[in-house]
């Protein structure tokens, strides 16, 4: 295993990452030719920082070249436009649910007044109250549709 600093490089691997590193640095030992991965490294001031990594054997000498990228900000970055999102998927499922059960809610007593407009409009009724029921007929098929 690598030693950085006579540290051992896997003691500076997050817990959670330790497998996914010694998994890359094995396939470099079977012969892989190169190896990329991500990883969490503590620094010196004692936080983790996401690296970027490509890492390649050199000749035959039991040596490997390694390059080290921070891409901590983009990968909070991404995270939080992933948190964002399903913020938004979230608000949109809740909006989805409210019209579903307004449309529910006003549905029922819509069709009631239809219909006791519909048998209101089937008595004698002079010009002037015939033509207000049409209207309320007309504005709740309106509201339905």
């Amino acid at each position: 295993m690598p030693v950085v600093l006579k540290t051992p490089l896997i003691d500076l691997v997050h817990p959670e990452d330790r497998n996914a590193t010694i998994e890359q640095l094995s396939r470099l030992a079977e012969g892989q030719a190169f190896a990329r991965f991500e990883n969490r490294y503590l620094t010196a001031a004692g936080d983790w920082r996401r690296l970027s990594w490509t890492a390649a054997p050199l000749g035959d000498r039991d040596v490997v070249f390694c390059v080290a990228k921070d891409v901590t900000t983009r990968f909070e970055a991404e995270e939080a436009l992933r948190a964002e999102a399903e913020g938004a998927r979230s608000a949109s499922r809740s909006k989805m649910k409210f019209v579903a059960n307004m449309s529910y809610e006003l549905r029922t007593p819509m069709n009631g007044i239809r219909g006791m407009t519909r048998l209101a409009l089937e008595t004698n009724l002079d010009a002037e109250q015939r033509e207000y029921l049409e209207l309320v007929d007309r504005s709740a098929r309106s509201l339905l549709d």
